[in-house]
């Protein structure tokens, strides 16, 4: 049988949970998991132990205690190295990027090595040394593998316009955390709408308090924002709010275990981002049935359309709450039914399959 290792962080989880299974049916799966206690990622270890068990999945827990910039990831990702290359391998997977990692990439004892890149360029506001570090070396690491794969469309042709090069979307499924007892409120006493996810300024959420007090200033009174999840850039964001009531703020890591009913009580999910590649909380509200708020690119435009949300201009958003504001509640059961039609086409059956698709082709 096909060896296959599986090498990613916690923070990939939520989307590494949607493809292991599948795969571990069509290979002799061995998953690397990379342990990191002390950051807040999608998945913990004690959730991978409990998936693997579940599923069947060899498991190795590799648990970092120490930060991206120590000396201690030399000897870290060495040991790792060397539990892979007495695999022996036939297929590598990952799309770990930082530089302890790359050190040992050359010493892998596999001809087949496939990187999966995320963000193929920087987010726009999305700077620091180590990010600016890891992507320099990341262009570096492009080049030296022969085998690279993205995980949406828009990013396949970014790829192609700066590299002049086609490269492989594998896509990403929807995202399923566990199913609620909770349902939403009516729409016509109001509508309730989230952000959910890291608060960066790429992604908007300044915009949307700025538009949402603009239209309160207006006379619209029947829109509220709950915001749940944590980031740099709250504090640049929240100086805009005026009107507390409007706002339920959760300014937390959100556990997994919160999400099914956190979708389930709000009418839609915001995603006001000023640029994107892939989007968790996107692929969570399509498997919940959460018709979104959102401009009209990228993976968005890719996921959804205008029968299942509101697609924007740049510059609108404005006109897309005041339309969400507007909304009776045949027009929004009818979006959740459009949303739950579109659900199917990024099932993780299908996603699974071009995954094992593309790694056969290169065997």
């Amino acid at each position: 049988m096909i060896k296959l290792v599986y090498f990613n962080l916690g923070g990939f989880g939520d989307t590494d949970v949607t493809v292991l299974k599948h795969l571990n049916k069509e290979y002799d799966l061995t998953w690397f998991f990379l342990d990191e206690p002390l950051k807040n990622v999608n998945l913990t270890k004690e959730q991978a132990e409990q998936y693997a068990r579940e599923n069947n999945i060899k498991l190795h827990v590799c648990t970092r205690c120490f930060k991206q910039r120590s000396y201690k990831n030399v000897s870290f990702f060495s040991k790792i190295r060397r539990r892979m290359n007495q695999i022996d391998p036939d297929l590598i997977f990952t799309c770990i990027s930082e530089w302890g990692w790359m050190m040992q990439v050359p010493f892998l004892k596999c001809d087949n090595i496939i990187y999966g890149i995320h963000d193929v360029k920087h987010h726009t506001y999305s700077k620091s040394f180590i990010r600016d570090l890891n992507f320099k070396i990341k262009n570096i690491t492009k080049k030296l593998y022969k085998h690279n794969c993205v995980f949406s469309s828009n990013q396949a042709r970014l790829y192609q316009e700066l590299y002049g090069k086609t490269v492989a979307n594998l896509g990403m499924s929807y995202k399923n955390f566990g199913s609620s007892n909770l349902k939403v409120a009516d729409i016509s006493e109001g509508v309730k709408l989230l952000f959910f996810g890291s608060i960066h300024l790429y992604k908007g959420l300044d915009l949307l308090i700025q538009n949402i007090e603009t239209l309160y200033d207006r006379g619209c009174r029947n829109l509220t924002l709950t915001i749940a999840g944590k980031g740099p850039d709250w504090d640049l964001c929240s100086k805009y709010i005026r009107h507390k009531d409007l706002y339920n703020l959760n300014i937390r890591f959100v556990d997994n275990s919160e999400i099914p009913d956190l979708f389930s009580t709000h009418h839609l999910l915001v995603l006001p981002y000023r640029d994107a590649t892939q989007s968790g909380p996107l692929l969570t509200a399509l498997y919940y049935g959460l018709p979104i708020i959102a401009p009209n690119f990228g993976c968005f435009a890719e996921t959804y359309d205008d029968k299942s949300g509101f697609l924007y201009s740049q510059g609108q958003l404005i006109e897309a709450l005041c339309k969400a504001s507007k909304m009776s509640a045949s027009d929004y059961l009818e979006l959740v039914a459009n949303c739950r039609k579109r659900r199917q086409i990024f099932s993780e059956e299908n996603i699974s399959q071009n995954y094992i698709n593309y790694f056969n082709s290169l065997l």
